[in-house]
């Protein structure tokens, strides 16, 4: 059955084939490919417990009522349409409660690195920079 070179040709051309479609399938930026750098993900767990625990809690979980949690499934759930862009533009303007958009851009940008990463998103080699037409090339993914 695979004496046949002409065959064994079509096995290897189909997976190729096969493989380009599943590569090109896969978006080209997603919080599923490491998005931000383990640095910045440490800068935003050092900027956390002066910004953010207040509202959602030190374990990121928030109140389970009015203040959603920043991590898990829910979290996950509820950013699965958008882009990083549309988080961008939600926290920034949003948070913290009482005084919103009183951070610099890359405050926000490596929160919210942390916060991916605590979803348990990859590490990247490159960080989350205040481009907004970058960030809205970045899909948000749930991971499973």
């Amino acid at each position: 059955m695979f004496k046949n070179p002409i065959f064994l040709g079509g096995i290897v051309v189909a997976v190729i084939a096969v493989l380009a479609v599943v590569f090109m399938a896969r978006p080209a930026n997603s919080v599923r490919y490491g998005v931000f750098t383990l640095e910045q993900a440490s800068i935003g767990q050092d900027l956390y417990p002066s910004t953010c625990p207040r509202c959602h809690g030190r374990d990121l979980y928030g109140d389970g009522f009015e203040t959603p949690s920043l991590v898990g499934s829910d979290f996950q759930r509820r950013w699965a349409e958008g882009t990083v862009a549309d988080l961008f533009e939600f926290v920034s303007t949003n948070m913290p409660k009482n005084t919103p958009g009183v951070f610099p851009d890359q405050t926000y940008l490596d929160l919210i690195a942390y916060i991916l990463r605590m979803n348990g998103y990859k590490v990247g080699n490159k960080e989350l920079e205040p481009d907004m037409e970058a960030l809205a090339k970045i899909k948000m993914e749930m991971l499973n």
